[in-house]
């Protein structure tokens, strides 16, 4: 005889997705988060091609580790576009998915902290 023991899980329609973040911050636990590597990635045309980037865009890797409770949960790794350097309209940026604009260095910052969870 064999027994299995679960955490319940977290269930969510398509239209009423929620952050990893949010619902374990709703549910009282602590959630901390570890960054492994961050680093810009130049040169790797498969994985643009893979991506359907071009060969100058800027891509971005981080992985990272996520732990609640200090209980290792999960092991992300992640592929960002960050665009930048060149006035860019907001309005461009989301005809072509982005996740979040901003109008200047310090809201950037701010945003892509907020799109990581960092």
């Amino acid at each position: 005889m064999s027994n299995l023991v679960t955490q319940p899980k977290i269930t969510q329609g398509l239209f009423e997705a929620t952050s990893f973040t949010s619902d374990i911050m709703k549910s009282d636990k602590v959630i901390t988060t570890k960054i492994l590597e961050f680093k810009k990635l130049f040169g790797d045309r498969s994985l643009h091609k893979k991506l359907m980037l071009e060969d100058d865009d800027k891509l971005h890797f981080i992985k990272k580790v996520r732990y609640v409770d200090d209980i290792l949960v999960c092991v992300e790794e992640i592929y960002m576009l960050i665009f930048g350097g060149a006035p860019v309209f907001e309005k461009w940026a989301m005809e072509n998915g982005a996740d979040g604009y901003s109008e200047d260095a310090a809201s950037s910052v701010k945003l892509v902290r907020r799109l990581f969870e960092l």
